[in-house]
């Protein structure tokens, strides 16, 4: 094949990143996930056959021209132990595990190498960016509305198998979205890009103003949610980026290194607890239209959605917030202790990416995670899914490209360019998943946007260290 079909081929696999990232943005709202089995499967059919169609081109590509591929070793053995931890758990069940080790293929093969091999190329990570800024500013603006009309919606759906919630429910607002924890991660990494444009990109007034907005809106929603993970990766993110900061500045007008060191950590502390306290604040900001709207549904003037008789004082209590007699983890202490009892069973291959909660009910019946549907910790999971053969190599390649970035990052100013934008949205996905199953084995935008983003990172620091 010459030289201008391979070219044509890497174009469209930009196409088809720009098609992949479309689709599990659509994937976070709520009213898509209860579209007829047979549309999501359909749609993630042609986005999977895409993506190992160019798997397929990248390997035939390298067969031709007698040149090593550019995967990520480390990942390629990761790739290779879960499918074999998937061969040794077939009895559980296989065809899930399949999609799962396909899938996590293509992100570490296509998608985070595009990341990888196109850093440069800001034309087409400016469609990613805008793509998940105006998507993510409407949705919240829908459920913004959902709270405001106190719009409530749960039942059980797909046969009772799922529990849908959407609007403004147990004190949380979910809007539209599936989940409010992942939502607000989402939200943070907006906020994040959103300031990268408002600083570095845009130059018009009225983009400048809607990209404030779009921020404001964007912590409204993290405050209506009631995610308390990502109240605190937001805190994180606040402290990183005003520690980071301060320090670079200070140091470089030759300031004494320990008192820059004091300062620059005061005043990220001084600013962590202000977006605490400001998040809290901003529901105060909503209550005036909320009760005004509740007293005109009160009189009949608009067509009830919900309860109108909602108390603006208490509408944020939340239920769950008790739960589990007092655990602060919302049992999931519980749930790690007993994935950690489930990886001694199966310490060497795990239990596969998809077969945890069949193989804990048929080895370990009476523990806590045979009863759950997930682990609430991306890196557990990976450590009872896939086992220490399958951990060593994926943590491997973290702290590999941990410090390619962090060697990067204290030898410029990453804040110049997109550098240090791209590291704090690294860091929301990696700290959130302490609390959520993210990362590894799951379509998400924020898994996505991870891999991706660490591509271009690496990428970069590759090109500065040469």
């Amino acid at each position: 094949m010459d030289t201008k079909k391979w070219d044509l081929i890497l174009k469209y696999k930009k196409i088809y990143i720009v098609f992949f990232f479309v689709t599990v943005l659509i994937r976070s709202a709520g009213p898509f996930t209860i579209l007829p089995k047979i549309v999501n499967t359909a749609i993630f059919t042609i986005v999977g056959l895409l993506g190992i169609f160019f798997i397929c081109c990248d390997l035939w590509q390298a067969y031709q021209e007698k040149k090593r591929l550019t995967y990520e070793p480390l990942l390629v053995l990761f790739i290779i132990v879960a499918a074999i931890s998937s061969i040794i758990n077939i009895k559980y069940g296989y065809f899930d595990n399949l999609q799962s080790v396909l899938w996590q293929g293509i992100i570490f093969f296509i998608v985070y190498n595009v990341g990888k091999e196109f850093f440069e190329d800001k034309s087409f990570f400016s469609i990613i960016h805008w793509g998940l800024i105006i998507f993510w500013f409407i949705l919240v603006i829908a459920s913004i509305f959902m709270f405001l009309i106190n719009f409530q919606l749960s039942e059980m759906v797909f046969g009772g198998t799922k529990h849908l919630r959407l609007g403004f429910i147990d004190g949380r607002l979910f809007g539209i979205f599936v989940d409010p924890n992942y939502a607000s991660m989402v939200s943070i990494m907006t906020i994040v890009l959103s300031m990268y444009q408002f600083l570095l990109e845009s130059t018009k007034k009225w983009i400048k103003v809607f990209l404030g907005f779009n921020v404001f809106f964007q912590l409204s929603y993290i405050s209506m949610s009631g995610s308390r993970s990502g109240l605190l990766v937001l805190m994180c993110i606040v402290f990183l980026g005003i520690f980071y900061v301060v320090f670079q500045k200070q140091l470089s007008k030759a300031k004494n290194i320990f008192l820059t060191f004091l300062l620059a950590m005061v005043l990220a502390v001084v600013s962590s607890f202000a977006v605490y306290f400001a998040i809290d604040a901003l529901k105060v900001i909503y209550m005036p239209l909320f009760d005004f709207i509740m007293s005109l549904k009160e009189h009949g003037v608009e067509n009830s959605v919900g309860p109108s008789n909602a108390k603006s004082d208490k509408i944020f209590e939340r239920p769950d917030s008790g739960k589990g007699g007092g655990d602060i983890s919302n049992l999931r202490f519980a749930i790690w202790k007993s994935g950690m009892e489930l990886f001694k069973t199966s310490w060497l291959f795990g239990t596969s990416p998809r077969n945890m909660i069949a193989y804990a009910k048929d080895v370990l019946p009476d523990t806590y995670i045979a009863t759950n549907r997930t682990m609430h910790n991306a890196y557990l999971n990976t450590i009872v899914s896939t086992g220490i053969l399958g951990t060593i190599p994926l943590f491997a390649f973290y702290i590999k490209s941990l410090i390619s970035i962090i060697k990067t990052v204290f030898k410029r100013n990453a804040f110049s360019d997109y550098f240090g934008y791209y590291v704090l949205c690294l860091v929301v996905v990696a700290s959130s998943s302490m609390f959520l199953n993210e990362l590894i084995f799951v379509n998400t935008a924020n898994s996505f946007l991870f891999w991706l983003f660490l591509g271009r990172l690496v990428g970069q620091a590759k090109s500065e260290k040469a």
